[in-house]
């Protein structure tokens, strides 16, 4: 008996799909595309790799400068973001911010993210805004919890996580595929459809 297209696909033994860090040109679209924010910061990032002509980030490794220039980004990106919090992260209901940041949490980092976060995420974003908010306010710990979101290996890397080494091949999630094409033909993060 013959089998399927898709059996035997899945049946082959294939290489890693390498981790794709974002380019320069790619993180400064993405952050206009979900904060509106035109800066273009990653400008001051050091220069991407470059592999057959291409800009690729596949194996260019994290310095110790490539880090502290993500921090400053994202302190910067996350402090003019806060001040249109209105469009960003608007609270209707002000006796319950913790239900709007948690609201911002989930809709919002599915965005940077690329896909639905998990609940651990959730939690762990939630407890970070949480310890904020309630030294600071609700816009401090909508600010912070944006930083975070923008130094996390979820928003700077394109990751289509395997499970296991040798395992076989997968179809791509729904939100694996999307950011592949996304970036692929705009270079920036899917949109909010």
């Amino acid at each position: 008996r013959k089998k399927s297209a898709l059996a035997q696909v899945t049946d082959e033994k294939v290489a890693p799909v390498p981790l794709r860090r974002l380019t320069r040109e790619e993180y400064n679209n993405s952050v206009r595309d979900l904060l509106g924010d035109s800066s273009r910061p990653a400008l001051a990032f050091p220069p991407d790799e470059t592999v057959a002509g291409f800009e690729s980030n596949n194996i260019a490794p994290v310095t110790e400068l490539l880090v502290q220039r993500y921090m400053d980004a994202a302190e910067e990106l996350a402090a003019r973001a806060a001040a249109k919090l209105d469009t960003l992260a608007p609270c209707a209901d002000a006796a319950a911010p913790e239900a709007c940041a948690s609201d911002f949490i989930e809709h919002f980092g599915r965005l940077v993210y690329r896909r639905p976060l998990e609940a651990k995420e959730q939690q762990a974003l939630l407890s970070v805004y949480r310890d904020k908010a309630q030294k600071a306010g609700y816009a401090a710990g909508i600010q912070l919890t944006l930083e975070v979101m923008l130094q996390s290996p979820q928003f700077l890397y394109r990751l289509e996580p395997q499970d296991g080494a040798g395992a076989s091949a997968r179809a791509l999630t729904g939100y694996e595929l999307a950011t592949r094409l996304s970036y692929f033909v705009w270079a920036s993060t899917p949109d909010r459809q």
